[in-house]
């Protein structure tokens, strides 16, 4: 005996779905190549300065001796900035284009044997920064320059001479590299005189 054939019912939402699916699978075989070849990709070397320039940063330390009585001796670090023409940063200009000095160590405390200049991660501008120092003391001082980049870093030792507020040069620092190099000078640039603390 046969059994008469059952009828199968599709509900509305599985048509769907097998229709969608159906001309999914015609749809995307018109779209895929007849055969794949290799992917396209255009690659470059970028100039030196702009593989670094992002990291890129200055930091400069000076550091002296604290005398007797908890005093520190009156030393000035100052920092030619290159950016926009070139600017002296010191203590009497602490903002320059980039740069930015901590301000004069005896206006905070007499204490402080410090002062600093510094150009933040990304902003150092393509050029030299000059890095000098000078004292307003009558006796000799021993100035300890610490100065580092993204790709360098040094320490220089210099002392200044009493009383003479002649300028010490220490070093220069090329960006976009951040390469540091010793310095003879001269500084031609002024430094602020003692009638302006």
């Amino acid at each position: 005996m046969n059994k008469p054939q059952e009828e199968a019912t599709i509900s509305r939402r599985n048509l769907l779905k097998a229709l969608a699916a159906a001309g999914g699978a015609v749809a995307a075989s018109t779209l895929l190549p007849e055969a794949w070849s290799s992917p396209l990709v255009q690659t470059g070397v970028l100039p030196a300065h702009a593989q670094i320039s992002a990291d890129a940063f200055l930091e400069v330390m000076a550091t002296w001796d604290i005398f007797e009585g908890d005093w520190a001796a009156d030393v000035d670090l100052m920092v030619w900035d290159p950016s926009d023409g070139g600017e002296q940063v010191d203590w009497t200009n602490t903002v320059g284009p980039t740069a930015t000095h901590s301000g004069d160590n005896i206006a905070y405390t007499p204490d402080r044997n410090w002062e600093s200049v510094s150009v933040p991660v990304g902003d150092p501008a393509d050029g030299v920064y000059q890095v000098w120092v000078h004292t307003h003391e009558s006796f000799d001082v021993e100035v300890a320059v610490d100065i580092t980049t993204h790709t360098d870093s040094r320490t220089f030792v210099v002392t200044t001479p009493a009383g003479s507020m002649n300028n010490v040069p220490i070093a220069e620092i090329a960006f976009p590299g951040g390469t540091i190099t010793a310095w003879a000078g001269p500084v031609t640039r002024q430094a602020p005189t003692a009638e302006s603390k």
